[in-house]
């Protein structure tokens, strides 16, 4: 919302009168301050990892919070769990919004393939 001031006196203005002499105190120079409003929204997340790898990977990964999906163009809650110690895969995709469950997984990690690694097996 726009407001108007008189400069010299300091006095709000009706808008309308932004061509015309202060009423108050006749002068012509007005001062006219305009509101702008943004709104940022902040996102987060946790992995955790264990030290200790198997075949160069990490024995224990834990992911929670935040994540983007491509597929709904939109920041989603993720929660996942790679345990390759006990072989187990879980993921929980849920639309922030709506509390809808959108991706539900939970097998042998074994069982798991074709899931995003684009990396060659030598």
């Amino acid at each position: 919302m726009d407001e108007l001031f008189c400069t010299n006196c300091k006095r709000k203005i009706p808008l309308v009168d932004d061509n015309k002499k202060c009423p108050f105190c006749g002068s012509l120079e007005k001062t006219r301050i305009i509101n702008v409003y943004d709104e940022a929204k902040a996102y987060d997340s946790l992995r955790i990892r264990n030290n200790e790898k198997i075949n160069k990977k990490y024995k224990f990964e834990l992911k929670s919070g935040d994540d983007f999906s491509y597929i709904k163009q939109k920041y989603v809650d993720l929660k996942m769990l790679v345990d390759r110690e006990n072989d187990w895969y879980s993921e929980l995709v849920i639309d922030k919004e709506t509390g809808e469950i959108i991706h539900e997984c939970n097998e042998p990690l074994s069982e798991h393939i074709g899931h995003g690694d684009a990396k060659k097996k030598k």
